[in-house]
């Protein structure tokens, strides 16, 4: 559910969390919970692979862009969550304080993607997906 709706229902982590203090709150969103679009939905194609850069990255100039194979990135979104999930279950059983882990389709697109963002700010331009036979390094194409 989109942030909105869960406010409207009063099912927010501010909402539950004071009725069990131990509770943990997983939300999983197209954009994340702040922003012009924490209330937007989207695909897999939309938040994770063309908001989160993979789908440029990987569309070899002058073609028309490639959607990443599908349920991608809800698969690592779903596991990013879960993650954080188990990790803040066995944390509140220790301390008896709940947590809000939260995670979107755009920020594990980010992540996913990260260590081309990176090279892109450091030098400044936007990598270019290369055909076969331009590739620089055989394994990478």
């Amino acid at each position: 559910m989109l942030p909105d709706q869960l406010e409207k229902l009063d099912l927010t982590w501010e909402d539950l969390h004071p009725l069990n203090p131990r509770m943990t709150y997983g939300a999983v969103s197209s954009f994340g919970r702040t922003g012009p679009d924490m209330n937007r939905g989207a695909t897999d194609n939309l938040g994770f692979g063309a908001r989160g850069g993979g789908t440029d990255l990987l569309t070899v100039e002058g073609n028309d862009p490639l959607p990443i194979r599908q349920s991608v990135g809800d698969r690592i979104t779903g596991m990013a969550a879960c993650t954080g999930i188990l990790a803040a279950t066995l944390d509140a059983q220790r301390t008896g304080k709940g947590k809000f882990i939260e995670t979107s389709l755009l920020a594990t697109g980010m992540w996913a993607f990260s260590t081309d963002i990176a090279n892109q700010m450091n030098r400044g331009r936007t990598a270019v997906s290369k055909n076969r036979q331009s590739a620089a390094l055989p394994l990478s194409n």
